[in-house]
């Protein structure tokens, strides 16, 4: 993975590890985004999650420290990952 000067992970990095966590999280693993996602819905995923705003809420989310909020409230590639869980469940 890519890192800044520091060791801190760059905001890509970063935000392809939340859209892992979030499909381990609402897909129980089931899956992950490589097996199952055609490149170009795979690339599009990660645009969404890219340019998201709730990076900090997600994060939260899978700390287990909102889980008042559906993920879906928040997260832009909500409709893909229940899909994705739908498909291996």
């Amino acid at each position: 993975m890519g890192r800044t000067h520091g060791g801190e992970l760059n905001r890509g990095d970063q935000r392809a590890m939340l859209m892992e966590r979030m499909l381990e999280a609402v897909a129980s693993g089931a899956v992950t985004p490589h097996e199952e996602l055609p490149d170009r819905e795979l690339e599009a995923a990660f645009r969404r999650c890219f340019r998201c705003d709730a990076a900090d809420t997600c994060r939260r989310w899978l700390d287990g420290h909102r889980r008042e909020l559906g993920y879906r409230d928040f997260c832009p590639n909500a409709g893909l990952f229940r899909r994705m869980a739908l498909v291996k469940g």
